[in-house]
């Protein structure tokens, strides 16, 4: 027959590994700051017109943000980077075409969502066929 003393530690002991098993999980913080939270690959998957976006079923190629403001872009098929300048405040500016100091530059309103994972873009002053962009991170 087991004492109360023993039966007292046997529950002290288990109770000690759950607290060591749960209490110790990290939660990873989510990236406040846009300049840093946009940082690696990003493949389209849905675009259109708000709310009505299409599924993007085969992906092009992804884009990638780098550190220093560089915006390169991967083509699947042809297996090559483009590379174009980008920064980021309250909204996402991309330089798109830049020769002879004249430059074409597309503004974005931004979100993340779904822990920074999913990007969400919306053309600014502008107008075009499609004007909404989602993008999931890809590894």
């Amino acid at each position: 027959m087991i004492s109360n003393e023993n039966l007292n530690a046997i529950w002290l002991f288990f109770f000690a590994i759950f607290v060591i098993l749960t209490g110790c999980e990290k939660k990873k913080q989510i990236e406040k700051d846009p300049a840093k939270a946009i940082l690696g690959k990003w493949e389209l998957v849905e675009m259109g017109n708000y709310p009505v976006l299409e599924e993007i079923e085969d992906p092009s190629g992804y884009v990638e943000y780098l550190p220093d403001s560089i915006r390169r872009v991967y083509n699947y098929q042809s297996k090559e980077f483009t590379y174009e300048k980008y920064w980021i405040d309250s909204l996402l500016s991309e330089v798109l075409f830049e020769h002879n100091n004249i430059r074409i530059i597309m503004k974005f309103e931004f979100s993340f969502t779904d822990n920074n994972n999913s990007l969400y873009l919306k053309t600014y002053n502008a107008i075009g066929i499609f004007n909404d962009f989602k993008y999931n991170r890809i590894n």
